[in-house]
């Protein structure tokens, strides 16, 4: 019987919502505007009137502090050694770039995750895998990246694990 009441006062309050004529965005978030599907302005926090009945849709995405872990990866050096390298990312969102991230970015957690091991990969690999004075290179190398193509703003990129000198793994016995 519960069920039955909490979907009817979901339904209730889907209808309201679908009929509101305002929105209101938090401190920490942005937005898009879509009026019938197309975009038609950015969004920040506040209070923002719209059209009601899905006329104009709000999206919205949050621009605190979020972290995300990369996963572990293993490359060849320029001097053929094998490394295996672990790290995280902390990043936040630059609200003037909020239409191109909500937009034309279906997974910034894959796209940050790709850019940053491709750009520790190539930086390691290049400096004998030796992190402590290729880690300024690599931050300013993401931070470049990112922000100019999809308006993520790189605060720390750490690197947890660097082992040097793995066997490369085999899957073939020979």
């Amino acid at each position: 019987m519960s069920d039955l009441i909490n979907a009817v006062l979901q339904l209730i309050k889907d209808f309201f919502k679908f009929l509101l004529p305002f929105g209101v965005l938090d401190q920490w978030e942005a937005g898009v505007r879509l009026r019938f599907g197309k975009y038609c302005g950015d969004l920040l926090p506040g209070f923002h009137w719209k059209y009601p009945l899905n006329i104009d849709v709000f999206h919205t995405q949050s621009c605190a502090l979020a972290a995300i872990n990369l996963q572990s990866q293993t490359f060849t050096r320029d001097d053929g050694a094998h490394d295996l390298v672990d790290a995280f990312v902390l990043y936040r969102l630059d609200p003037k770039y909020i239409r191109k991230y909500i937009i034309d970015l279906e997974d910034e957690e894959d796209v940050l995750s790709n850019i940053c091991l491709k750009v520790i990969i190539n930086t390691l690999g290049k400096n004998g895998g030796t992190f402590d004075e290729a880690k300024t290179e690599i931050e300013k190398e993401i931070q470049a990246e990112v922000r100019r193509k999809w308006g993520i703003i790189v605060e720390e990129v750490n690197i947890t694990n660097h082992v040097s000198g793995i066997l490369p793994l085999r899957l073939f016995q020979e």
